[in-house]
């Protein structure tokens, strides 16, 4: 992570910055010092470089000279990813209910899932696993694309498929193909 200071937009300085494993391919802010960041966890395997499965960390950059990791939680293994890791609009992010979701796949040889993943966010507790939505398919057409939520119900969604979930029990109250 680095910390680039771009107050003149012609010579920008870099402030401070983290090595830390793995990497993240979207940064999102949680409030003026903190940011969420979504991507990768790696480990070393001899001479190469693996992912370890998806990585959702909180980074603390209230010193913008030593910006710091606060907490992290590495999702599944290398079998899985996200729609997250490429398109940002696949996130479900609510620091008013300290929610955040996203969609996650996981291809085995026993069969392919797919489910939204929600998470509470606590700046003291860190990232806490409330559940996931979970669809059973086939084919492609109903991989979990994106969540929403109306009221107290999520609504998962994808090509033929929509899910309406009760938001505190993550119970599925309604399916609609289409």
């Amino acid at each position: 992570l680095f910390v680039i200071d771009l107050s003149e937009p012609t010579n920008p300085q870099i402030l401070g910055e983290l090595k830390i494993p793995g990497y993240s391919t979207y940064l999102h802010p949680y409030d003026e010092t903190h940011i969420i960041g979504f991507g990768y966890d790696t480990k070393e395997d001899g001479t190469n470089i693996i992912t370890n499965g998806l990585k959702m960390v909180m980074f603390d950059v209230s010193d913008l000279t030593k910006p710091k990791e606060l907490f992290k939680v590495v999702i599944a293994d290398r079998n899985t990813t996200s729609e997250l890791i490429y398109n940002h609009k696949a996130l479900l992010y609510s620091k008013e209910k300290n929610i955040i979701a996203f969609p996650l796949n996981t291809y085995t040889r026993n069969g392919n899932y797919t489910r939204a993943a929600i998470y509470d966010i606590d700046l003291e507790k860190g990232f806490t696993l409330k559940g996931e939505i979970k669809n059973e398919y086939a084919n492609s057409n109903k991989i979990v694309q994106r969540i929403i939520y109306v009221n107290n119900v999520y609504y998962t969604l994808s090509k033929t498929l929509i899910k309406a979930a009760d938001m505190d029990t993550l119970q599925v109250i309604k399916e609609i193909e289409i």
